[in-house]
């Protein structure tokens, strides 16, 4: 969570569109803006909010996130029955190695309640699977990163959800839709394209930044971050 107020951001916005005063652009119009521009920042970059929690597993090796988070960005250890005592780590699996190595993998003989790795897939983000598959009346948690949408601002006197250097990317947005309101006027539809230009462009710069500088970037450590084969 950042500690800017909404009403530092709207105040910026509002000299930019030289309305002050709100006569074309109203208050609530802004904040409602400012609430989409963190809804497309953790969309863009999932990990701007993020939580760590521990998830109950199912039988199977299918899992599932639930419906309050948008995507799962890690599984990192097994943390026991009530999901308060750290265990084993979990590692990344490629599901090609894996099923390439044992084909029968997920069946239920092969059940184990201590989780060795997490498959993901991004074409369905809510769900992973776990290796080896958890057995029938598994009572087994796992700890997970995960991306969920942030907190919307009830007031512009509220602080965003997000860190503060997401600042101008918040403005861009916000800009990009007030220009979008009169998209008649081809001056208007000229800045609302410059400033979704801007957002994307610079939400691109900050992750490649972010990239750059991670402590499992090459050259940074030991860690190569990538997916692992089968244990």
């Amino acid at each position: 969570m950042g500690t800017l107020t909404g009403t530092a951001i709207i105040d910026k916005v509002e000299l930019t569109l030289s309305d002050t005063s709100n006569v074309r652009w109203t208050a609530a119009e802004l904040l409602g803006w400012l609430n989409s521009a963190q809804r497309a920042i953790a969309i863009l970059k999932p990990n701007v909010c993020t939580t760590t929690t521990s998830i109950a597993l199912v039988a199977g090796a299918r899992q599932s996130i639930g419906a309050t988070y948008h995507q799962l960005l890690e599984v990192t250890r097994n943390m026991g029955a009530a999901g308060a005592v750290p265990g084993r780590a979990i590692r990344p699996l490629n599901r090609s190695d894996l099923d390439n190595a044992d084909p029968e993998w997920s069946i239920a003989a092969n059940a184990d309640a201590t989780v060795k790795g997490f498959l993901y897939d991004d074409k369905d983000p809510r769900v992973f699977w776990v290796y080896p598959p958890q057995p029938t009346g598994t009572t087994a948690q796992v700890e997970a990163i995960l991306a969920g949408p942030p907190t919307d601002l009830a007031t512009a006197a509220s602080t965003i959800a997000l860190a503060d250097v997401y600042e101008t990317p918040l403005m861009d947005y916000m800009l990009y839709r007030a220009f979008a309101k009169d998209t008649a006027s081809v001056g208007n539809l000229a800045r609302s394209d410059a400033f979704y230009k801007q957002f994307v462009q610079g939400l691109g710069l900050h992750a490649q930044v972010e990239r750059a500088a991670a402590p499992d970037a090459p050259g940074a450590s030991a860690a190569s971050g990538g997916r692992q084969p089968a244990p």
